[in-house]
């Protein structure tokens, strides 16, 4: 994280949930992320991997984050939640290298045109024509909102799910309340899937759908939804549509099986009424 620079701040995002009364704190850790997170890649070493933390991205940890913001882990946990729902940020666990956290849309807060940074080097940032220019990039201000506000709309349109809808499947399907430990491994397996090819619409749809077959069985307990993601992760099952492809396949098989048996078990009922008259002596 670096000390120095600058980030812009939009006054826009006075009339955002972040700003209301009550909720000054996360207004405090939304500016502290954005300034957190790199402004240029960098490459770090983790677990003796050397691994490349690109341009908006944090990589972090829930409890360092609540020793930081002086709040608890279910707090952080939350906020961060609150973030993803919004499409504010990207955040993905893993058990060998913690929490990464991406800022979207990062270039709205950190860029600048190289002229501009050279003038600013060189102590002229006060000059006629750089005010010029900052009165002419405020003017552009409700251009720019306008064309992330469609993105962002864009963005909703392709995404029918998301990862709080998990905690909401499970919690309005008689799983009962899910614990942050059920919540955070949920998390775990959306990225796990990420990780051999899903997008993040296709995991948080297989985890879901993982869920759907432990209610329609009638068993409602993590364990059993968990052996169902690790058989299909194993089989290196990317989406819902070639999760249902292999079970078709299955019953398909299943049924060949089932006739090939009934085909043995009549030729031998069929030699066992072999007359007299019919053997070849």
């Amino acid at each position: 994280m670096a000390d120095g620079g600058w980030i812009k701040l939009y006054r826009s995002i006075r009339s955002n949930w972040i700003w209301a009364n009550g909720n000054e704190r996360y207004a405090k850790w939304w500016m502290d992320l954005i300034m957190m997170v790199n402004h240029e890649p960098r490459k770090v070493l983790v677990n003796g991997n050397l691994i490349t933390i690109g341009v908006g991205q944090r990589l972090t940890s829930i409890k360092k984050l609540s020793e930081t913001w002086g709040a608890s882990r279910n707090t952080v946990d939350k906020f961060l939640r609150l973030l993803v729902e919004d499409k504010m940020i990207e955040v993905q666990k893993s058990r060998t290298s913690g929490t990464s956290i991406k800022v979207l849309n990062y270039a709205d807060y950190q860029t600048f045109s190289p002229e501009k940074s050279k003038r600013s080097e060189q102590g002229v940032e006060h000059q006629p024509e750089q005010r010029s220019e900052q009165r002419s990039e405020h003017k552009q201000e409700p251009k720019e909102l306008l064309k992330n506000l469609e993105k962002e709309k864009e963005k909703k349109s392709l995404s029918s799910l998301g990862r709080g809808d998990l905690v909401k499947f499970w919690e309005n399907n008689g799983f009962g309340m899910i614990s942050s430990k059920t919540r955070e491994d949920l998390m775990y397996w959306v990225d796990d899937f990420k990780k051999i090819g899903s997008s993040e619409e296709q995991a948080i749809a297989i985890v879901q759908k993982a869920l759907d077959i432990s209610v329609d069985n009638n068993v409602r307990r993590y364990n059993y939804a968990n052996s169902i993601l690790q058989n299909w992760e194993s089989k290196k099952l990317t989406s819902v549509e070639a999760i249902k492809a292999l079970e078709i396949k299955r019953q398909q098989d299943k049924q060949q099986h089932a006739i090939g048996r009934n085909m043995e078990s009549q030729v031998y009922h069929n030699q066992g009424d072999v007359s007299d008259d019919e053997l070849p002596f």
